[in-house]
């Protein structure tokens, strides 16, 4: 452990009493290790519900699989389509006060593959 190094910067929206507590147990690894546990635990207990992830018009959803902040979801634009796609699917607030389900296409994925599991 280099306790020597200057520390990190911290993320402009983590509120500074947040930053603070966190600094004042930076040289302590056991510190650091439980905070970033139970960060973790906190973005658990906020995790979307994956019913509201539904198929639209022809698509089709092959798995959804719940993640620890996210949910994984493979769907394909249609049933008799060869390709599929992974998403990451998060809850994220919108500035008119309500949450929407945010889809981030990770990339295509072996339909076949996807149905063996």
């Amino acid at each position: 452990m280099d306790s020597d190094a200057p520390l990190p910067e911290p993320p402009r929206d983590l509120p500074d009493d947040v930053v603070d507590a966190l600094q004042a147990h930076a040289d302590d690894p056991h510190v650091v290790r439980e905070s970033v546990i139970y960060a973790q635990e906190l973005l658990n207990r906020l995790h979307e519900d994956s019913s509201e992830i539904v198929p639209q018009g022809d698509e089709e959803i092959l798995r959804i699989t719940e993640r620890p902040g996210y949910t994984e979801v493979v769907k394909r634009n249609h049933p008799d389509s060869e390709d599929a796609y992974l998403y990451f699917v998060t809850r994220e607030p919108h500035p008119e006060g309500d949450d929407h389900l945010r889809w981030r296409v990770v990339g295509q994925v072996d339909v076949d593959e996807v149905l063996e599991e």
